[in-house]
């Protein structure tokens, strides 16, 4: 038998510690740092560690706040209470939830990372929008508020009124500050509002916008859009459409007006429902092609308005025959 080997096996035994049902309270200047309840806990002297089954308990910031846990298993760092949780992670607190397979904490620097099938969902305090996103990788400072998104990032925003459309986003990152109300999309950015789907390389969201004169959204950089307008039909054609059971083929796009549109710039300003296009933009709508300094066209309409351009050509709603 190998030496090494059998040295170290009854020294690890001699290390080894075990509690059931432990209650594992830390401070910190008189002040409360981290609670931890686990049905088994084992600590090993010699890594200076403490590993748990089925953990549950409370991590407290500098400043007072909280956030509860929970997971099937855990490790804590003993010197500094860095602590490390996997399988069915479930962190909270009154406004913010993450789940994921792996997650690390660590007390001094307010850091939490989480790892493998991220899902969160935040409720901002001011708008009360709720933010839902999935990624592979999450970072959040809990007292600053901030949080970082990385890798496969898809989700959607809903509004606390049931009657306000929602937005839905997907990129490779995305940065939230739910102080200022403020998301950054980056890298392969979508976005989909009611009846609006654009992409580009970048794109912000302006939560404390949604009612008010200023943009919403806006998307930088390589923008592409594509919008699918219901077409208005005649009183004619729509009693043709009932008498006839050949109306029923018909495909969607036949019912659609198609309207693309390529800029630099997009703003979204939803309080009067309208995109702004920048930067060289160009809409293709039907047999119609529109470029100018500055495109404004209206969502679900077929109105487009252009400033400062050599066309005169204005795409206008159609009439009712």
């Amino acid at each position: 038998m190998d030496q090494s080997t059998s040295s170290e096996a009854p020294k690890s035994k001699s290390l080894d510690h075990r509690f059931n049902d432990v209650h594992y309270y830390v401070q910190k200047s008189k002040k409360p740092s981290l609670y931890l309840n686990a049905k088994e806990l084992r600590i090993n002297q010699q890594e200076n560690t403490a590993s748990f089954d089925y953990p549950k308990g409370i991590a407290y910031g500098n400043d007072g706040r909280s956030i509860s846990y929970s997971a099937n298993r855990g490790k804590i760092q003993l010197n500094n209470n860095n602590l490390d949780l996997y399988d069915n992670v479930y962190l909270y607190d009154d406004s913010s939830e993450i789940r994921s397979n792996i997650a690390k904490y660590t007390p001094e620097n307010d850091y939490f990372e989480a790892i493998d099938n991220v899902r969160s969902k935040t409720i901002t305090e001011k708008t009360k929008d709720k933010i839902y996103v999935n990624s592979n990788k999450a970072i959040s400072w809990p007292q600053k508020k901030l949080i970082h998104y990385l890798g496969n990032v898809d989700g959607h925003i809903d509004r606390h009124l049931p009657y306000e459309p929602g937005i839905y986003f997907k990129s490779n990152k995305l940065f939230a500050d739910a102080n200022a109300l403020y998301v950054e999309l980056l890298e392969n950015v979508y976005v989909k509002r009611a009846t609006v789907e654009g992409r580009a390389l970048r794109g912000e969201i302006f939560l404390d916008n949604y009612n008010k004169k200023l943009k919403y959204y806006a998307l930088y950089d390589d923008v592409k859009l594509i919008e699918r307008i219901p077409k208005k039909e005649s009183n004619e054609s729509t009693s043709t459409e009932v008498a006839s059971s050949s109306a029923n083929t018909n495909t969607k796009k036949e019912n659609f007006i198609e309207r693309r549109a390529y800029a630099e710039k997009l703003e979204g300003i939803v309080k009067e429902g309208k995109i702004v296009l920048t930067g060289y933009p160009k809409v293709i709508q039907e047999k119609d092609v529109v470029k100018g300094n500055k495109i404004t066209f209206y969502e679900n309409t077929e109105l487009v308005e252009v400033d400062d351009t050599n066309s005169n050509l204005i795409l206008k709603e159609s009439k009712k025959q």
